[in-house]
């Protein structure tokens, strides 16, 4: 993901080790952050990366 791009997109702080773990792991993916492509992700509130980091696929299910 374009780094740029990063502070563009809401509730990421490219400061966190989390959020950067998180982009990392999606960028494996080829999935970008509020990117047009129909399996990009799009986030629309805060706390997405620590949930999805702490429990898993039950916690992106659940945010």
């Amino acid at each position: 993901m374009d780094p740029t791009s990063v502070y563009s997109a809401p509730f990421l702080n490219i400061d966190s080790s989390v959020h950067r773990l998180f982009l990392s792991l999606l960028e494996k993916a080829d999935i970008q952050i509020n990117g047009e492509r129909p399996w990009d992700m799009q986030l629309c509130c805060q706390g997405v990366p620590e949930q999805a980091l702490s429990r898993g696929n039950l916690g992106l299910g659940e945010v």
